[in-house]
């Protein structure tokens, strides 16, 4: 249930020649970035780095770069590894026999193809990050001391589907965003890379509020709201 998996984003958002931050080559060194590194010069990159953003940004490094979203996943699935560690750590020293295990509240099995670029790409997100886990009693005397249901330990019939079909709704708006930027940076309107910073930062916060949905509708907002007075400040959630 918790083993490493691979994030798979497949096809990309765009079809190859519809905007700048589809490359079907990279840059001379290599890298392939959103906007490439000859826009970087003159005019164009001096309003560029007005606006707060670098050649060498995460967010202009597009995931043809090999290892790219595999290193980043690796991180954060390293990273959850030693964050359950001291949550355990702590709650032994504090409810001895009591263990928590982490609930993906936008499953695993949701991450790929599209719906993978989307969260990874266009979000910057990935499923074994804090604002992700709901941390469920690992069994009935874990439960019992912290007040919410034991980890279901199977995948929720439906879920995925949902899920999918939601996310999928949030991609479409954030595509056309996408698109539209492609075009006015075509345009030689660098300017509009503030609204595709804004609506990325928008998708991410919808994403957040999805996945804290779909858990407050499975588990009961007051098992919802229990776990968040528990836990939500180690997780960064407040």
């Amino acid at each position: 249930m918790f083993g490493k998996r691979k994030v798979r984003p497949g096809a990309p958002l765009s079809e190859p020649g519809t905007s700048p931050f589809t490359r079907t080559a990279p840059d001379a060194d290599g890298v392939f970035r959103a906007i490439p590194k000859e826009m970087w010069e003159g005019e164009h990159g001096t309003m560029l780095r007005e606006l707060g953003f670098q050649p060498d940004d995460p967010s202009n490094m597009l995931p043809q770069n090999p290892g790219l979203l595999e290193a980043r996943a690796d991180q954060a699935h390293e990273a959850q590894k030693r964050f359950m560690a001291e949550i355990n750590e702590s709650l032994q020293g504090q409810l001895p026999g009591v263990t928590v295990v982490p609930w993906a509240m936008i499953p695993w099995s949701v991450w790929e193809g599209r719906v993978a670029l989307f969260l990874t790409i266009s979000c910057k997100m990935f499923p074994a990050e804090p604002w992700n886990m709901f941390l469920m009693p690992a069994d009935d005397r874990s439960a019992e001391a912290l007040g919410w249901q034991v980890h279901p330990y199977r995948e929720i019939p439906g879920l995925k589907e949902t899920c999918t079909k939601l996310l999928l709704e949030l991609a479409d708006e954030h595509q056309a965003v996408f698109e539209a930027t492609g075009r006015r940076l075509e345009a030689g309107d660098v300017s509009a890379l503030e609204c595709y910073q804004h609506s990325s930062q928008s998708a991410r916060a919808n994403v957040i509020k999805l996945a804290r949905y779909l858990a407050a509708d499975l588990f009961g907002q007051q098992s919802f709201d229990r776990h968040r007075a528990v836990f939500g400040k180690n997780l960064g959630w407040d």
